[in-house]
Order: structure tokens, then sequence, then C-alpha cells
């Protein structure tokens, strides 16, 4: 009798109670499930009995690069579509990170920054939860030609299908009968060529306008994500040229983006459905860069797309936060002094690993990245004097409120409309010294 398949998103391999500890803290925070074996004998006794696995964690902690590059050239054999994450002792050099990279590993990562720090929760997110994005059935046109491969999800074995090859000619046939399916996914690296399509085939109706803003806001989203893990990943410290690639990818999407966010009806319902679920690190920023980018534009708020990228490029500090103080936000808890001031330099702890691989910011930009969650009255966390706290700084501190207002979770009641937050943030904050008199006019009478 054959034995019964399980289902599991990620799985760990190797022996270290703080990295399992670590690894089962997040599975349980994000309601995702895993499974721990202590050594490759264990895998391979049972990994032909186990489906879904999107995200691998292996544990290469006391062994040398050769033998982890082994360890994930078998890891990799049984989960093929799997991210790999390599956990390393901190003392490995350069060289071998890059030959574990080589063997399979898709991003390393040093064992005090991977119990230390959040960047578990944005690379497990990534992996689980970012891999394939939703295609609408309805956004596809008869004789054109499809430039990415569409899959249709067959969830009870959780595998993608292909449907669609890059390259094939699109027939009225065969959309009619892909329509009887509402929704359809393309993997992430293909999500700027999904954007290309509608945009060559565009849709002149409101629903085209607001599918091309989808395809390109998750474009955006896609290519910020890239960025943060080059930027995160010890294996790339030399990959300047990578590092430089993205960001200009990034500030060209956004800068497509902006042009066409003014002309649909609803801005914010556009980036919110967007959005990828989060384990409550930094997923939420690409929706309040291109708010806040949106109002930049539409209000004359400094230059829209210094908003956009600044608004993206100031939470990645957020990774470097230590989980205790992650947590502590996500539940509402306040922080004790000592947390406070290590939460305070976020942005600042940003700019530093941006430009530690050589992102090229402007000059122009670099104070608003830094001032990103600073106050008005200069009563902020680096108490930083009003002058030196940009209006483009406010803007996105102010966006970033709005969208922690409207976000919709699992278990909660529906939120009132985001016209309604926004007045009464404006109203609650306009006493308290958080924004300049000239932030808030401006905003007042913005279209949510």
């Amino acid at each position: 009798m054959a034995n019964k398949l399980e289902k599991f998103d990620w799985v760990v391999v190797g022996i270290s109670d703080p990295i399992v500890k670590r690894c089962q803290d997040v599975a349980n925070f994000s309601k995702t499930t895993l499974k721990h074996f202590a050594n490759m004998d264990d895998l391979a006794t049972e990994y032909e009995n186990i489906v879904g696995v999107k995200f691998v964690v292996v544990i290469g902690i006391d062994a040398s690069g050769k033998q982890i590059s082994n360890l994930v050239q078998v890891t990799t054999q049984c989960f093929p579509e799997a991210y790999q994450l390599i956990v390393v002792e901190k003392k490995m050099s350069a060289e071998d990170m890059i030959s574990i990279k080589k063997s399979g590993g898709n991003c390393v990562i040093q064992e005090h920054e991977f119990v230390e720090t959040c960047k578990l929760e944005f690379i497990a997110n990534q992996a689980i939860k970012g891999t394939y994005i939703p295609v609408k059935a309805a956004e596809l046109k008869a004789d054109t030609i499809v430039g990415f491969t569409m899959y249709h999800l067959m969830p009870l074995n959780e595998k993608y299908l292909q449907v669609v090859a890059a390259g094939d000619k699109l027939s009225e046939s065969k959309r009619k009968r892909m329509q009887e399916v509402p929704e359809y996914y393309c993997h992430r690296d293909d999500v700027g060529l999904y954007a290309q399509y509608l945009e060559e085939n565009a849709d002149k109706t409101a629903h085209g306008l607001s599918s091309r803003c989808r395809a390109q806001f998750l474009s955006l989203s896609t290519g910020f994500a890239d960025l943060v893990l080059l930027i995160t990943d010890q294996s790339a410290s030399s990959s300047y040229d990578a590092g430089k690639k993205l960001y200009e990818q990034c500030r060209k999407t956004a800068n497509e983006l902006l042009a066409n966010l003014g002309t649909v009806d609803s801005t914010w319902d556009v980036v919110t459905v967007s959005a990828v679920d989060d384990f409550g690190t930094i997923e939420r920023s690409p929706a309040i860069a291109a708010y806040a980018g949106l109002l930049s534009l539409t209000k004359e708020i400094g230059k829209a797309e210094d908003v956009v990228l600044s608004a993206m490029l100031c939470d990645i500090g957020f990774l470097e936060l230590k989980p205790t103080i992650a947590h502590k936000l996500r539940d509402g808890i306040e922080l004790n002094a000592e947390e406070k001031e290590y939460y305070g330099r976020i942005s600042l702890v940003s700019l530093n690993r941006c430009l530690s691989r050589k992102i090229p910011i402007p000059e122009k930009m670099k104070p608003i990245i830094v001032a990103a969650y600073e106050r008005a009255d200069g009563k902020g966390i680096q108490q930083l004097e009003g002058r030196n706290v940009p209006i483009e700084a406010q803007l996105i501190h102010f966006c970033r409120l709005v969208d922690q207002a409207s976000n919709i979770k699992w278990g909660e009641s529906r939120k009132p409309s985001t016209e309604e937050i926004k007045n009464s943030i404006i109203e609650k904050e306009n006493l308290s010294g958080k924004f300049s008199p000239l932030l808030i006019q401006k905003v007042t009478h913005a279209k949510i």
C-alpha cells in the first residue's frame, strides 16, 4: 500500500535548536506548515511522501563550505521547485558562500542574522506566498501573443499546471475555455512580461486601466522584493551591478505606475488588493510608496519619483530589527525606552544598507529616507529639528498611518472607508505635531 502524501509549505534540514525554534515560530505566526528533518538520511527516507514544499532551510552550522554545497545539491534534487535558504556560520568565507549559491542555494544568511533579525519573515514570505502572481482570465484577448507562461492552480495537490506557454498565440476558442476559470497565475519572474502584455493590448475601459495599474504595481513589488533579497543575501556582497540594475528597474516601473494611477477611480483599492499577504515585515512598503507617490504628484509635494523610491527604501532596515521588537509592533505592545531607540534607527539603517551595496541613491533622497519616521515638531525618536524633516518624509509617514488603519486582516471586521480613515487621522494628527500645517493642508482634500 502506498504511503500517504503529506503537504508542507516548508522543510528545515539540520540540527540547531535556536534555528529550528525560530522557523517554527514564523510558521506558527504565518499559519504555514513546516516539517523538520534532523539529517539527510531522514530526508532521503521521507521526502517522496511530501508535496507542496516551496521553501527549504538548510542548517549548515559546523560544516565546511564543500559539505554544505553537497547538502544543498541533495535538497535541490528532493525539492527542485523550492526556494533554498542556507544558514551558515559567521566566519564562513565569501568564496564558500558563493560556491554554496552555485550548488543550488538561492540565499545565504549568517546564523546570528537568522536568529536575531527579521530577515527570515521576509524571505519566507517571498518564497512561500510570492512565487506566483494571480492573472485574471478576463484580461486576456483573442489572437494575441502571450509573452509569459500561465498556470492553472490545482489546489488539491498544490501544483501549478501549465496552460499557456510563453510565445503561444491565444485563439478565441481557448480564450473562451480559459474564462471558465476566473484566475490563473504567472511566475513572479514574468510579472514584467505580464504588465507589458496588458500595455500592448490596452483595454481603454475603467476595468482595463485598473488591470494595467495592478500589473505595474505587482511589477514594482516584485522588483522591490528582489532588491531587498539581494541586499539581504550575504553571498552577494560583490553584486553591485545587480543592485544598480534592480534599483533602476524599480525607478522605471515607479514612473510607469505613476503615469497611470491617477486615471483609475480608486487608487488605494488597486495597490491594496494587489499586495501579497505579509508576515509582519515590509511587504506593505510598495503600497505605501505608490499612494505617497500619487499624492506627491497630484498635490505637488516634492518629486513623485523620489517619494516612491524613498518610501520603499526607508523600511529595509526593518529586517534588521530583533524579532521581539517586531512582534511587539505587530501586536500593538508598547516598546520600552531601549527598544524605541533601536526602532528609531530603522530608516538610518535602511540608508546605510543600500549605500553598502552601492545602490545609486541621489543626495536629495537621503534626508527623506532618514526622516521617514520622524515628527515635524522635532519630537521624533531621532529628534530631528522640524526643518530637517522634509515634507516628502512627512507624506510617507502619513501614508503609512493610513495604510495601517486601512489594511484588512483575517479575523477582523471590515474597516471604515479609506476616506473616513484619512479624515480621522488628519483631525487627530493635526493637533499632535506629527505633521506640518502645510502637509495637512495638502492632503486634506486629496483623492483616496
